[in-house]
């Protein structure tokens, strides 16, 4: 049994968000969990020059948007119908919360003890790097739990095959078995890659990549995999075109590797279009 039992869905409204609304109710079907959606509104000041909350406009912008959420549920229930059949009623609860995006949803992922966040994400040309807005960036480095993000243009499908990118740290396997209960429903083929640009400290051999990961046993088929590229990102892109990936997989421990694969200022330049949901597995 899948321990995602709560899964938080944060939403601004945006055709991005009611794409992704569908991945994570045909989500919260398979792990027979809840899904906790929620707009968070900004406060509004009176004035630029005197920090005041003008309440009455915030608590109207609330109320409003309390209503178009309960639009976006329904349309996404009804959307979702439309091709996927629901094994169960799906448990969904609509909140409006009042503040910082970022900050509003890592309380609530902390207070609601929330097993899973769903982000939709929408970029400019699409690329990797800038798929992840502030919101999305925030969350990410912060989250507590595992985030999943889904592009702008995904489409649904089962999850039968996963990359997961590995930066060969000792912890690496501990954490993606500690989390690969995500994985349960859909029993894929996994494959371990590890993308390095030639340099002497990169450089392991696909033996001691399995030796990595030899010390527990998976639920799932493993593959293994060593690729070299001048570039992580490019090297990733190109592994999930060549093996039909239908989900990316990496493991943030704190920002370095993260920020190795996103926020580097090689990946910055180049256009990592990548059109499937990417899990990151937090501690």
């Amino acid at each position: 049994m899948s321990q995602i039992k709560r899964i938080l869905f944060p939403t601004d409204f945006s055709p991005t968000a009611q794409n992704a609304f569908k991945h994570c109710l045909i989500l919260a079907d398979y792990y027979e969990a809840k899904v906790e959606v929620v707009h968070v509104v900004f406060p509004e000041y009176a004035a630029l020059d005197m920090p005041v909350v003008s309440m009455t406009t915030t608590r109207e912008k609330a109320e409003a948007a309390l209503t178009v959420l309960g639009s976006f549920v329904e349309l996404g229930m009804t959307q979702t119908q439309e091709f996927y059949t629901f094994k169960n009623s799906p448990s969904v609860e609509q909140m409006v919360e009042i503040g910082v995006p970022i900050g509003t949803i890592l309380k609530l992922a902390d207070e609601k003890h929330i097993d899973l966040i769903m982000l939709g994400t929408k970029g400019e040309h699409n690329t990797l790097e800038r798929a992840f807005g502030s919101v999305s960036t925030g969350v990410l480095e912060h989250a507590l739990c595992p985030v999943m993000v889904i592009p702008e243009f995904a489409h649904w499908k089962p999850t039968h095959i996963v990359a997961y990118a590995s930066d060969l740290s000792e912890s690496d396997p501990y954490h993606f078995w500690k989390a690969a209960d995500i994985l349960t429903p859909f029993h894929p083929l996994v494959h371990v890659v590890n993308i390095h640009k030639g340099d002497a400290h990169d450089e392991v051999a696909i033996d001691e990549l399995k030796k990595i990961f030899s010390n527990n046993t998976p639920a799932v088929q493993i593959s293994f995999h060593q690729e070299k590229h001048d570039s992580i990102t490019a090297g990733i892109e190109t592994f999930i075109d060549n093996y039909a990936v239908d989900l990316l997989m990496m493991y943030s421990p704190h920002r370095s590797w993260i920020e190795r694969l996103f926020h580097h200022s090689q990946t910055r330049d180049l256009a990592f279009t990548t059109r499937i949901p990417m899990l990151v597995i937090k501690r």
